[in-house]
Formats: structure tokens, sequence, C-alpha cells
């Protein structure tokens, strides 16, 4: 019994030993970093408009260098400063180029807030201009 024992020990330590004895054995392999470029959006449009007069917007879209043609969705939510429960969301229209419009007619005067939503290449992005409506 006793070199039963002694040999069912030997084979375990021998079993364990080897087995972390190969664990450096493993060929290393090269790493390449890999450089995701942020998502950028330049939203351009008027900081100024008449009461009903029709603002032109563009949230123009890049990665790097690279225009982006195939954002996942672009939005325009449009609000009255102070009111932004009260805010509309507008879907883009898709110009080319990483060029993304939308018109809006303000019936109001005052301040108001223009977000744009742009969700592409597993990014977000929520960029805002101010806008001054007046007589």
């Amino acid at each position: 019994m006793y070199k039963v024992k002694w040999w069912i020990f030997t084979v375990v330590f021998i079993t364990t030993v080897t087995a972390c004895g190969n664990l450096g054995d493993h060929q290393e392999h090269d790493v390449k970093e890999v450089s995701v470029k942020p998502l950028e959006v330049d939203l351009q449009g008027s900081d100024h408009l008449r009461k009903n007069e029709t603002g032109h917007f563009e949230a123009i879209v890049t990665q790097g260098n690279e225009q982006v043609n195939d954002a996942d969705e672009v939005e325009f939510e449009i609000w009255k400063d102070g009111s932004k429960k009260e805010s509309i969301m507008l879907e883009a229209k898709n110009e080319g180029k990483g060029v993304y419009s939308v018109e809006y007619a303000f019936e109001e005067e005052g301040e108001y807030v223009v977000q744009s939503h742009v969700t592409a290449r597993d990014m977000h992005t929520m960029p805002t201009k101010k806008v001054i409506v007046n007589n």
C-alpha cells in the first residue's frame, strides 16, 4: 500500500512539474498596437437668425483625415435654452463627403441650443452650438 501511494505521489509530482515547466516554452507573439482615432464632429450653422427664418445646420464628421460617410445615426436636437424637456429631434440628411445636414425654422424669438448626436464606428459624440433668434 505504501508503494502505491508513493507511486501516485511521484506521478502527480512529475506531471505538475512538467506542466508548469512548459509555460515558458510558448512562442512570443508580436503585439500590434491599435490606434483608434477619435470621431470628430464640426457643428456648423448660423449663430443669428430671424424669427421664422430657416436655419441650415451641418455636422461635418471625420476620423483622423478620413471623411465619415457611413455614420450609423446622425440626428439634431433643438431646444429653447432652459427648456430641454421640450426639445425636438430631426434626422439628418447625408450630403456625402462626411457632411450631414438639417434645416429648421425657429418660430419664436430667444436663445436656442442645437446639438448633433453622431454615432459612427462604435463611437458617439454630441457637440452643441447656440443660436440667437430675434426679429
